[in-house]
């Protein structure tokens, strides 16, 4: 995982953001029993960012929420979820 300080930037007014590149794909005979199964790929940007594997898309949410809650730390949560503000939760898979 990458530090607070990677794949980041100064945003608007000093906040911070993560930008992060999300590959999604259908792979033939992986799933149970030889059927297709999704599979995820997560890398920040930025030179020598690190790139995660999923098989599970609710593996995918957590590393998110681990990786957007350690920058919420590392700024001591001022501004974090402005971006977020009016959404509402969505389930996912």
């Amino acid at each position: 995982m990458g530090t607070a300080g990677s794949g980041s930037g100064a945003g608007r007014k000093g906040q911070s953001y993560r930008c992060f590149l999300l590959r999604c794909r259908l792979e033939g005979g992986a799933g149970q029993p030889c059927q297709p199964a999704w599979r995820f790929t997560i890398q920040q940007t930025g030179p020598g960012a690190a790139r995660h594997a999923f098989s599970r898309l609710k593996d995918v949410e957590a590393f998110l929420e681990a990786e957007l809650a350690s920058v919420a730390e590392a700024t001591g949560g001022c501004g974090a979820d402005t971006e977020t503000k009016g959404r509402g939760d969505a389930e996912t898979g």
